[in-house]
């Protein structure tokens, strides 16, 4: 059933495209909600851009295991 909102999913993988991490991001009705992602060997952060869309959003940090 189509509601109209997204469900992102995030997928990270390293350089031998062994998956890191697989995420649900919180369901959304528009993706110009997202902003920056932010990447290291530990973690992923995803910042909201500073618009409408993203006004009931906050950063969301995953930690790479």
């Amino acid at each position: 059933m189509n509601n109209g909102y997204y469900k992102p999913l995030l997928k990270v993988y390293d350089l031998e495209d062994t998956l890191l991490l697989e995420k649900d991001l919180p369901e959304m009705t528009e993706l110009l909600a997202l902003g920056e992602i932010g990447l290291s060997s530990k973690k992923v952060t995803i910042k909201p851009r500073k618009n409408y869309f993203a006004r009931n959003l906050e950063f969301v940090t995953f930690i790479i295991e």
